[in-house]
């Protein structure tokens, strides 16, 4: 445990979040089975070399926006490009802000930030995401709130990382080539098998199979999923998200597109999305 980490237990499931490190998961633990994610070390929070463990949310948009820049509506981002995707922009500013504990019980928590507006991203929103960890699951309930005057382009996502000895089966439908700077093209197509990366839609349920037990996802309001074996193999990505990666330069997704594309955010509106991680042993 560090300092601010925040620890949930219930039955034999074991839950720590780190909401000062880009409200992220630390640890997600069964009693008797051990990590179910790799979990996180302890140390100094680096923004744009976050670790590779745990789990961190992907707001207001995941993946990578082409040159780190788009417009909509009449305004235009400016987004910081990651060192890991140069020139593009990386997975969102939720995973690099610090979160602050809005709830707290032995089973439950909330957490939350704020975005004022600016060059990088010129709409003002908050964003919060609600655990609840059960004897064999764990919920994790997420929403963004448009707080600016005009409508906002909104995503959601949820990044954990599987030991790299997991193997994950889904029931994906759909797959969509991928271009070498990882952004998607063309059109979906019927899924065949998986490669170390893939971009997933119409989807229900993926099974991530460890050597001691199974984690049956399942999300609502998360039409896509990527799933991402980094060269290595010490980790395995399966991250539920509601749009393509790419939909802020793409303009047959463009938020409203009906095929991928971000939500059109009204003010004050709201974009929510449920994720369910069912432990089998």
């Amino acid at each position: 445990m560090s300092p601010g980490d925040i620890a949930l237990a219930n039955g034999s499931m074991r839950l720590v979040l780190r909401p000062a490190w880009g409200g992220r998961v630390a640890s997600l633990a069964h009693e008797r089975h051990g990590d179910i994610l790799v979990p996180m070390g302890r140390g100094t929070f680096e923004p744009e070399n976050w670790p590779r463990a745990g789990a961190y949310p992907l707001i207001p948009f995941h993946n990578r926006v082409r040159d780190a820049r788009f417009t909509f509506a009449g305004r235009s981002a400016r987004l910081h490009p990651h060192a890991d995707a140069l020139p593009n922009a990386l997975h969102g500013m939720g995973s690099r802000a610090e979160w602050r504990l809005t709830a707290l019980d032995d089973r439950e928590t909330e957490i939350a930030f704020e975005w004022e507006s600016c060059d990088e991203w010129p709409w003002r929103f908050s964003a919060r995401q609600h655990f609840a960890l059960g004897h064999d699951r764990l919920v994790l309930s997420m929403s963004l709130v448009n707080h600016d005057a005009v409508p906002m382009p909104a995503g959601l996502g949820w990044h954990p990382y599987f030991p790299g000895t997991a193997r994950c089966r889904t029931d994906a439908r759909i797959a969509w080539p991928i271009e070498p700077d990882y952004l998607p093209r063309g059109t979906g197509e019927p899924r065949r098998e998986l490669g170390a990366t893939a971009y997933l839609s119409d989807w229900g349920t993926a099974a991530v199979e460890m050597d001691r037990l199974t984690v049956r996802l399942r999300a609502a309001g998360m039409a896509h999923l990527v799933i991402h074996a980094p060269p290595g193999g010490s980790v395995l990505c399966v991250e539920p998200v509601s749009h393509l990666a790419g939909a802020l330069n793409e303009p047959s997704r463009r938020p409203g597109a009906e095929e991928g594309g971000m939500v059109p955010l009204a003010p004050g509106a709201a974009l929510t999305a449920r994720i369910e991680l069912l432990v089998e042993g």
